[in-house]
């Protein structure tokens, strides 16, 4: 797994702008989450990555999206089944 670099982040940044993302703040943090659910019978895994801006402000990237799949290649992030929290960039 590798950490994020500044200049990687700042691609994400301008991606993120290009999905027309409203927040104007600076990243302060990046976070590679796997989040678990039972719904029922049916036992659902949530992969997703928060930008966390300065300002508190945040914005969920979902599994499912371009970006996403960018990210994950960026940091060669696994795609695990249980339940964890990965911290790839940090300012």
């Amino acid at each position: 797994m590798n950490i994020l670099t500044r200049s990687e982040v700042e691609k994400i940044c301008k991606q993120l702008f290009m999905e027309d993302c409203n927040i104007d703040e600076e990243i302060f943090c990046i976070v590679y989450r796997i989040e678990m659910y039972d719904v029922g019978t049916d036992h659902l895994i949530d992969r997703h990555i928060d930008i966390e801006y300065s300002y508190g402000e945040y914005y969920e990237i979902c599994e499912d999206t371009d970006l996403f799949q960018y990210i994950c290649s960026l940091c060669d992030l696994p795609l695990l089944q249980e339940e964890q929290k990965i911290v790839i960039y940090e300012k």
